[in-house]
């Protein structure tokens, strides 16, 4: 993996862990229940991506679609998401 392609995994990573946590403060605290929520994935496969399996780009759009973030809002620098 590149050295981009390797930072814009991070990037990813970081903004679905505040996504993660956005869904802890609704009551959903179980990787199966976040995951019928965020692009109706399952729950191995979204604590895949938080243990560093690619999220590839279809998979970044559906789960920004999901969560109604504008496209491309996982790719960006954590400081620079909008509040929620």
């Amino acid at each position: 993996m590149s050295t981009s392609q390797l930072a814009l995994q991070t990037r990813r990573r970081a903004n679905l862990h505040h996504l993660i946590q956005l869904l802890d403060g609704e009551g959903l605290q179980s990787w199966a229940a976040r995951a019928a929520v965020m692009a109706n994935i399952t729950g191995a496969q979204l604590k895949a991506f938080m243990e560093g399996e690619a999220i590839s780009d279809e998979m970044a759009r559906e789960i920004e679609w999901s969560m109604h973030r504008p496209s491309g809002w996982l790719d960006r620098q954590p400081e620079d998401r909008l509040d929620d």
